[in-house]
């Protein structure tokens, strides 16, 4: 194996995972290969799609599908999504989670756009303290 043939493989991988994408709504990100010898590993992403209402695809972040999957372990709602908080005097909005963070899996965003991790707990009592005014 050497270093042109595995970069010709790797586009012939990215032109068959074309078909795959469009039979099954999803997209793949063919990343890193590393290869020796006789043998070569590729790592792909595979992200599931969303469809909005005007028929366009839209790529749904892992966080958000994190969320919408997993916001019942939290003690949170699915709308909860997109939702503003408080926090020490300050307003985040929920974006997603990332449930292999045990103790802060809860991201949100403040109104500058950085991002913060959570537990569930303080964005529970920031959406009632919200809420409340």
């Amino acid at each position: 194996m050497n270093h042109i043939k595995v970069t010709l493989l790797r586009d012939a991988i990215a032109q068959a995972l074309k078909t795959i994408e469009k039979d099954h709504g999803v997209t793949l990100d063919l990343g890193r290969a590393r290869f020796s010898g006789t043998s070569v590993r590729f790592q792909f992403n595979l992200v599931e799609n969303d469809v909005s209402v005007d028929g366009t695809t839209v790529k749904v972040p892992l966080m958000v599908d994190d969320f919408r999957k997993n916001h019942y372990r939290y003690g949170l709602e699915l709308k909860n999504l997109g939702a503003n908080f408080i926090c020490d005097g300050k307003i985040y909005t929920v974006v997603g989670s990332k449930r292999s963070r045990h103790k802060y899996p809860i991201l949100a965003t403040n109104i500058q756009g950085k991002q913060f991790k959570f537990t569930a707990s303080a964005v529970k009592t920031g959406l009632t303290k919200l809420n409340s005014k």
